[in-house]
């Protein structure tokens, strides 16, 4: 006799995650306290105007162009990611901090250095890019 086994999927398949497994499953991020908003000196990771538009974001983006040539003068890969470590230490030294908004979560959070990297990196190639259309 076959039997078949019910393991179509799992009904926890549909719940949200807990808080505290969402942000191991996203290394080196930091639950912010309640209440926090961002500062002029912090840099809001997403996309959107208003996020776009926010002060900390604007001077991020003038970090990066200030860096530009240095970017795209360097020839190796390792070279390219001393600069964009080096704008993320700028931003930090000038008491800044990458974040991002949880909705589920309803709090904002601090992503580490990974994110932080790859948003600045993100930065670079759309600078580059936008420096070629001209």
């Amino acid at each position: 006799m076959h039997t078949t086994s019910n393991r179509s999927s799992n009904s926890n398949s549909n719940k949200q995650p807990s808080m505290s497994k969402r942000l191991k499953s996203q290394s080196e991020q930091t639950l912010l306290p309640v209440g926090f908003e961002p500062s002029e000196n912090d840099v809001i990771c997403g996309t959107g105007h208003l996020i776009f538009g926010h002060a900390g974001n604007i001077r991020f983006r003038e970090i990066v162009e200030s860096r530009l040539g240095e970017y795209t003068n360097a020839k190796r890969r390792t070279d390219k990611m001393q600069t964009i470590t080096s704008v993320v230490e700028e931003v930090q030294r000038k008491r800044g901090s990458f974040v991002r908004f949880d909705k589920g979560m309803n709090r904002w959070i601090g992503v580490g250095g990974i994110k932080a990297r790859e948003k600045t990196s993100q930065q670079f190639r759309d600078l580059c890019e936008y420096e070629k259309k001209k």
